[in-house]
């Protein structure tokens, strides 16, 4: 993977430009400007962990009813760059499950203490938009099957 500085992206062609934004796993119909996209480039290069060890990529579905079981101290922030695979719920009809989802909106807790950092409690409902037929649904986050925190198109929409 290469790593791009903001003056390599600035003056990239939108055609290079989308080409390393899906290199990245990013979709770049979901940006309209240039800058839009550069900033969402760097952001995925300066993300010093592209997928949370404890939570994403997990099956999480069925197999592991239940919260992710994470270290404590160990958290995850999910943003519009965050896949699903969605799974059974009852806010999912029956022919959304296994679909692939990116995260439209989750709500976000705050740590406590002198070093307060955001994060997406596993508990939460979060509301994802299903990529083929373009459905929403709020789905609580233990019933998805697969979940990639940042960068994470490539790793959902091309699952196996």
């Amino acid at each position: 993977m290469s790593t791009y500085t903001e003056e390599d992206l600035s003056g990239m062609s939108r055609e290079d430009l989308d080409a390393a934004a899906e290199g990245l796993g990013l979709d770049p119909a979901n940006y309209s400007k240039k800058s839009e996209e550069i900033t969402a480039i760097i952001e995925v290069q300066e993300s010093s962990v592209a997928e949370s060890p404890g939570f994403a990529g997990a099956d999480v579905g069925p197999a592991k009813a239940g919260p992710p079981v994470l270290e404590p101290d160990e958290h995850f922030l999910l943003t519009g760059e965050s896949w699903v695979i969605l799974g059974a719920d009852p806010s999912v009809p029956d022919w959304a499950v296994g679909a692939p989802a990116h995260v439209a909106s989750a709500p976000v807790s705050w740590s406590g203490g002198d070093d307060s950092y955001p994060f997406t409690d596993p508990n939460a409902t979060v509301t994802v938009r299903e990529r083929s037929q373009g459905a929403t649904f709020d789905v609580p986050l233990q019933s998805v099957h697969k979940l990639s925190v940042a960068g994470g198109r490539a790793n959902v929409v091309n699952h196996p």
